[in-house]
């Protein structure tokens, strides 16, 4: 049997990560502003519950991808709700070292492509998403859509 290594919150090898996660949390959390960009003003409840009604509460349940579904009920929306889900997705996938940065940016880069502003995952984030502390189970992996549902209700708080 071989060791296995504890991730902990100290461990310099995950050092970029946790710097992303507080900064998610002093900015985003405490300040209400986007991570992605850091001048935009999202996380508040007007955003949130435009984006609950949107994603959350009026699921897709065809057979198109993760992304094809949300990007299809964002059409028509505002510049800070693909920011917020944006966020939500860049915490969403920063735990995880079982999805490659490729998939990771992919993912979040198409919120940002089909924005009014587009944008995309700033280089200076891809080695905290390079990889996460976790290995994530098969629920991470397929029950996305309502991993990111919960997140969306917390953001509504």
């Amino acid at each position: 049997m071989s060791a296995q290594h504890i991730r902990r919150y100290l461990d310099p090898e995950y050092a970029e990560t946790w710097a992303l996660f507080r900064q998610w949390a002093e900015r985003s959390l405490t300040g209400g502003h986007s991570l992605l960009p850091p001048d935009r003003f999202v996380w508040n409840s007007d955003v949130a519950t435009d984006l609950e009604r949107r994603i959350a509460l009026a699921p897709d349940l065809s057979q198109d991808t993760f992304v094809g579904k949300l990007v299809g009920q964002l059409d028509g929306a505002g510049q800070e709700v693909p920011l917020l889900l944006a966020d939500l997705l860049v915490i969403h996938l920063l735990a995880t070292n079982n999805i490659g940065l490729k998939k990771k940016l992919e993912i979040v880069n198409a919120f940002g492509a089909m924005a009014p502003e587009p944008f995309e995952v700033p280089d200076a984030f891809h080695p905290a998403l390079r990889r996460g502390p976790v290995n994530a189970g098969i629920g991470f992996l397929t029950l996305r859509f309502w991993i990111v549902s919960f997140m969306i209700r917390f953001a509504v708080g």
